[in-house]
């Protein structure tokens, strides 16, 4: 997956990120279980800071996620459309320009409640260790 953003050192180089750019490079492999129907689901290249990462995820209708969490606290803005968040046993339904923290470690998942294509953003910051990481759970269980 490619990234977004540079340093000279340790220390950030400033970027313009366009979103007709971002958009152009969507990658819509190396999910996971992103080849089983109900999960396709695309991200664009990660903005990547010196502690701090911001994923754009584009969810087709009917597209969800498997549970998964990172170990990083995560703050989730929604964009476009209709994401339902389920985690600690609660469903949260966002729309555009709705926002959802979720803490470090909390399984997760989401999925496309809406009617049209959904788009938000994930920023993750401060985890545990850098890179961050994201862990699938097993659903068998």
């Amino acid at each position: 997956m490619a990234e977004i953003g540079g340093f000279e050192g340790n220390v950030p180089i400033p970027q313009l990120v366009r979103w007709d750019e971002l958009v152009a490079n969507l990658d819509w492999t190396g999910l996971h279980r992103d080849t089983e129907w109900g999960f396709h689901r695309g991200r664009a290249p990660s903005v990547h800071l010196r502690n701090a990462r911001a994923t754009f995820v584009f969810l087709p209708f009917g597209q969800a996620s498997p549970p998964h969490h990172k170990n990083g606290d995560c703050v989730i803005i929604q964009l476009q459309g209709t994401t339902e968040f389920t985690l600690a046993g609660e469903d949260h339904r966002l729309a555009p320009h709705d926002c959802l923290v979720i803490p470090a470690d909390e399984v997760y998942s989401y999925r496309n409640c809406g009617l049209e294509d959904s788009i938000f953003v994930g920023l993750i910051a401060l985890a545990s260790t850098w890179p961050p990481t994201n862990t699938y759970v097993d659903e068998s269980s």
